[in-house]
């Protein structure tokens, strides 16, 4: 009875954390002062957001034409408007000012105003708003604790389960497993903080703010965080129950929801074909965790192994042995198709960072391997032999495995603040700067397909064309197409633009003012019918 009222408290809650979350913002930007885009003949001496209701500001940043960020803290409401007093030494160019505020109802939304003084600017190279040091440093190590959890105590749970059951070592690996539980999920929670100080650019001093992490959460990682902590809590109840087939189902549905967190965000969660990737990663998630979370239990195991003979040790390493080679085989076909993707050329290893980070990882894989095979190979054969020696080999074999997964897990954690080099779009090649060439990006769903233009592809006025068609190549007609863009980078928030109608199927949005250069978050709405619209997004690189 209890195992049926928690699994379905655990299904009400991911339903609750997968629901709708675009509806929970209530109030909306109406108009602004001056108006989105236009070209001023001096500095304003005020900028005004006119909302649907009354809104506190959470951050009013100002981005000028070298990519310099000024926080505005002259912001002052009055009743549903928000009033902004900008520094008085605005020169000429473009300007974009990234907004953040929170509803009467407790709900942020934000966006980009942008504006030029005199004219556009002439395409300065932007500088970048980024976290500080020490967010980005809390958030590696926060996300490298969670994958301990996950790994050593997730993984760790179903292995006394399903391979040791109530053996010997249940009661020394016991307390790591729980340490690693709940250590995860303490970091789990403080990564949805540092998340929100990621995104938002601000320093380590503003995690208290109540804004922060409700920003954290709106991320994609928010519904990574809700899972992997159900999968924590399911983990622990596994330990905590005495039936074995109770821990046996509870420990599977913690390795189950880890598989799901860990492929609902992140990099290669988005990339396409979403059928392919996402299994890859659940698939590589949970084979790593069982292999993982085995590599603690087995250490304490073969020390108790070193003070007196344990037939029951070399029973569960024979179990173990047996089990392993067949998930080692999915784990590293399931690795292969996620490096292919996310890399694309073998030049890409060694000429960006992602590609570094994958190389180190993969040489410590190889290392890892090596390990196991002595394991099952020279060393699993021998243990029954009863011989101290080769026990205290296995042992330091295990810890040196240990060790490796630490540094893996660390290398993963690392991906976070590299794109993969699949996400990023090459620049043209220029063989004049007399003429500005336009550049392009290709954005693919399973529905459609968007081919975006920008010419002139360099900062400043540009004019958009969007071509529009279904997955199978046929032309789309949709009622609308709304463009949003935003550079996270900088710190500006999406600012949108509406398409205008072509012949032919194709959409363009003239006079189109992008402020600075750098790497662009372009997304598309297409609104097929009144309950249908296509979404697609990428990233698409605006030249100085």
């Amino acid at each position: 009875m209890m195992v049926r009222m928690f699994l379905t408290l655990l299904l009400m809650t991911a339903c609750v954390a997968l629901g709708p979350r675009e509806a929970r913002a209530h109030a909306s930007l109406m108009t602004t002062e001056p108006s989105d885009g236009a070209v001023l003949k001096q500095a304003p001496n005020r900028i005004v957001l006119h909302f649907t209701e009354p809104v506190s500001p959470l951050i009013l940043r100002l981005i000028g034409p070298n990519g310099e960020a000024t926080d505005l803290t002259q912001g002052q409401v009055r009743h549903q408007a928000v009033e902004i007093t900008p520094p008085a030494s605005l020169r000429s160019g473009s300007y974009a000012l990234s907004w953040r505020v929170i509803s009467a109802d407790g709900h942020p939304i934000g966006g980009s105003l942008i504006f030029s003084i005199g004219s556009l600017s002439p395409g300065q190279r932007a500088g970048t708003v980024q976290a500080s040091r020490p967010v980005q440093v809390g958030l590696w190590s926060a996300r490298w604790l969670m994958y301990i959890g996950a790994f050593v105590g997730g993984g760790g749970a179903f292995f006394v389960a399903w391979i040791a059951g109530r053996s010997n070592l249940w009661g020394s690996a016991r307390l790591g497993i729980v340490i690693s539980l709940w250590g995860g999920a303490f970091a789990t929670v403080l990564s949805v903080g540092l998340q929100g100080l990621d995104a938002l650019a601000l320093p380590l001093q503003a995690l208290g703010n109540g804004a922060v992490w409700l920003q954290g959460f709106r991320t994609a990682f928010g519904i990574t965080a809700v899972l992997v902590l159900l999968g924590f809590l399911t983990g622990l109840l596994s330990l905590a129950v005495k039936k074995r087939w109770y821990a046996q189902v509870l420990s599977g549905a913690a390795l189950v929801g880890v598989g799901i967190a860990l492929a609902a965000s992140g990099h290669a969660s988005t990339a396409e074909p979403q059928w392919l990737t996402r299994t890859s990663i659940f698939l590589h998630v949970t084979g790593l965790s069982f292999w993982i979370g085995a590599l603690m239990p087995l250490f304490m195991m073969l020390l108790m192994m070193l003070r007196r003979a344990d037939p029951q040790g070399v029973t569960i390493m024979n179990r173990f042995s047996v089990a392993i080679l067949p998930i080692v085989i999915i784990l590293m076909i399931a690795g292969a198709v996620l490096a292919v993707i996310q890399v694309g050329s073998v030049q890409a290893l060694w000429s960006t960072p992602y590609g570094t980070i994958l190389l180190l990882k993969l040489l410590a894989v190889v290392g890892l391997l090596a390990l196991a095979a002595a394991n099952r190979l020279v060393l699993t054969p021998v243990l029954a032999q009863n011989q101290a020696q080769q026990r205290t080999w296995f042992a330091r074999s295990i810890a040196a495995e240990g060790v490796l997964v630490l540094l893996i897990l660390g290398l993963v954690a690392g991906w976070r603040f590299t794109p993969p080099p699949r996400a990023t779009v090459p620049i043209p090649a220029s063989p004049s700067i007399a003429a500005p060439e336009p550049i392009s990006a290709h954005f693919h769903t399973s529905k459609a397909m968007a081919q975006i233009t920008l010419d002139p592809g360099r900062a400043g006025r540009t004019t958009m064309l969007i071509k529009l068609v279904s997955a199978s190549g046929a032309p789309l007609n949709p009622k609308d197409v709304v463009i949003a863009f935003s550079n996270p980078s900088s710190g500006i928030e999406p600012f949108e633009r509406h398409g205008v109608r072509m012949d032919g199927g194709t959409w363009h949005v003239d006079d189109l003012v992008v402020p600075i250069p750098g790497q662009w978050l372009v997304r598309v709405d297409a609104l097929v019918s009144d309950f249908d619209k296509i979404m697609l997004e990428g990233m698409i690189e605006v030249r100085p």
